[in-house]
């Protein structure tokens, strides 16, 4: 299988939308597969690159924007098209449209990821709450509709798309996966070492959030809970970078038990290192960072909002609270003061990550996807899947797209 994964941006952003790609085409290419990632060139960064197993271009936009990066990616793949099995665009925006005009034009099958962003709280109707009026609206309904399959991440998302004229058979639910084998429960002497290498007390207790510096990741809401907590010692401890980072370090003051990492490229180290992870988000798709936390046995507490209600239940796998300080600070107060609380917690979370968010199995099932898509094109039976052995790691058998 040769796949181009098509993103707004990749490696080094490292917000959830780009890790979990990059987690993905990882796992893909440890199948064998064929994995080329094709995103937009940021200033200061090499126009193609090898990252591991995975081939990057990163294509020009000039000052055209989504116009220019749709235009650069039609000229790179149109004469790779026949050397490329399936195209998996990450959101019904520039890269899902880039997927379905090159399918117009004789190339490729193309599955549209959608994000939470994608289907805003009004859905696509012209008036109300988070709706996309006019041209914008129309233009991603016709992509999704003529997507060859559209994956949504949650069955809630799957229900708020059911009205947008997207034939039902190609709509699937394929939840984030997250890597068990780098998101796991540390042991205190994981925990010690994290918290030394981030300059962190041994013995304080540590709230951590990780995700964008953005308002609809809410962290101005964390801030604010956090001010009204009384928890002399304790931490609260925020990883990643965005347009309100400035805003947020405002707000935060001069408030000793608040510090901002900046982006890091290592998260893993982060959870090894707190006690409960926070994610006030006030929408949300599914959260990487929700997943990973809890996949790495901390308590968490979350806002009740998109996957987030899937994906926690309330008192048994985590706290889940409505996306405002007082509750924010109530649920936070709840796991703090309560250590067999958060441990009791913790480890049920670790068991239903793994349970059902391990990353082999949503990569089983793109894969599934994908071989379903590509002997479709052809006009050939399915081939049948490969045994589970086939996971392990293996050289890609051909260099075509790396050219």
């Amino acid at each position: 299988m040769r796949i181009v994964h098509v993103l707004n941006s990749f490696h080094p952003s490292i917000g959830g939308a780009e890790r979990q790609a990059a987690a993905l085409a990882r796992a893909q290419a440890a199948r064998g597969f064929e994995v080329t990632i094709v995103t937009r060139r940021r200033r200061g960064l090499p126009a193609r690159e090898r990252l591991g197993p995975l081939t990057v271009h990163r294509l020009p936009t000039g000052p055209f924007g989504a116009a220019g990066f749709i235009a650069a990616g039609l000229a790179f793949m149109w004469p790779r098209r026949r050397r490329i099995d399936v195209v998996h665009a990450h959101q019904a925006r520039a890269p899902a449209l880039l997927g379905l005009i090159l399918r117009a034009l004789g190339g490729p099958p193309f599955v549209v990821k959608l994000a939470g962003s994608d289907v805003p709280a009004g859905g696509f109707s012209e008036r109300g709450p988070g709706g996309i009026p006019g041209f914008r609206r129309r233009l991603r309904l016709s992509v999704l509709r003529r997507a060859d399959a559209v994956v949504a991440l949650t069955e809630t998302m799957q229900k708020m798309i059911a009205g947008f004229g997207i034939p039902p058979g190609r709509v699937q639910v394929i939840p984030n996966g997250v890597d068990g084998e780098r998101f796991y429960p540390a042991d205190d002497g994981a925990r010690r070492a994290a918290r030394a290498a981030l300059d962190l007390p041994p013995d304080a207790l540590v709230v951590a959030f990780v995700g964008r510096l953005e308002r609809v990741k809410g962290p101005d809401l964390l801030i604010a809970a956090w001010r009204q907590l009384d928890h002399r010692g304790a931490w609260l401890v925020l990883a990643g970078d965005g347009p309100e980072r400035e805003n947020l370090e405002s707000q935060a003051g001069a408030n000793a038990g608040i510090r901002f990492l900046g982006p890091v490229a290592d998260a893993d180290l982060l959870y090894r290192a707190a006690d409960v992870a926070a994610v006030p988000s006030r929408s949300e798709g599914l959260s990487n960072t929700l997943l990973e936390a809890m996949a790495s046995g901390l308590a968490v507490v979350a806002t009740a909002v998109g996957g987030n209600v899937e994906v926690v239940e309330d008192g048994r796998t985590g706290r889940l609270v409505e996306p405002a300080p007082a509750p924010l600070a109530a649920g936070l107060a709840s796991l703090l003061d309560m250590p067999a609380t958060r441990l009791r917690l913790g480890q049920a979370a670790a068991a239903a990550v793994r349970t059902r968010y391990e990353l082999k199995a949503t990569a089983s099932a793109y894969e599934e996807l994908y071989r379903r898509l590509a002997s479709a094109r052809r006009g050939a039976p399915a081939p049948p899947r490969p045994p589970a052995a086939s996971t392990s790691a293996s050289p890609s058998t051909a260099a075509s797209m790396r050219a």
